[in-house]
């Protein structure tokens, strides 16, 4: 179930990956700040790795990326998650030959770019709706998250 989902994922964001053979799916998890080295850094809100793909994922309802970050404050969260990708992606994962930073949102279109260049390849900068999220992937709890998304905007305020 888990290969499928990222499967179907992979497919709607343009990933170019034919089949999946094992993927490891985490939520909220820290890793290293990219400015101290110091464990206890960002907060990923989800990732995915598996065959040569690492995906690091921000999840929003309303929101934007936090901005004034880092040890300067002068980053976002999208600044830090490419420093970080930038320094620990090879040590982290091995081989990595895709590199995907996805951003989830109630509208989407929270990147203005789509790719940047890092020392090891591309970074590849997707965006996302909840909607398609749900809609358009083979999740295992494709229905219960549908009715969460549709309670959620039942009672979400007006942006």
């Amino acid at each position: 179930m888990r290969c499928r989902f990222v499967e179907s994922l992979f497919r709607l964001i343009e990933l170019p990956v034919k089949r999946v053979g094992q993927a490891s799916v985490w939520l909220w998890r820290r890793v290293p700040h990219p400015d101290t080295q110091v464990s206890g850094g960002p907060e990923i809100d989800f990732g995915i790795y598996c065959d040569e793909v690492l995906v690091l994922g921000e999840s929003k309802w309303r929101g934007k990326f936090a901005v004034k970050q880092g040890k300067a404050k002068n980053k976002d969260q999208l600044v830090l998650r490419q420093d970080f990708l930038q320094k620990h992606a090879a040590s982290m994962c091995g081989q990595v030959n895709r590199i995907v930073v996805l951003a989830v949102s109630w509208h989407g279109n929270l990147f203005v770019k789509s790719d940047i260049s890092l020392s090891q390849g591309i970074m590849h900068l997707k965006d996302l709706t909840w909607d398609s999220l749900i809609s358009e992937t083979e999740h295992p709890l494709k229905d219960e998250l549908g009715r969460y998304l549709k309670w959620k905007k039942d009672n979400s305020k007006p942006a």
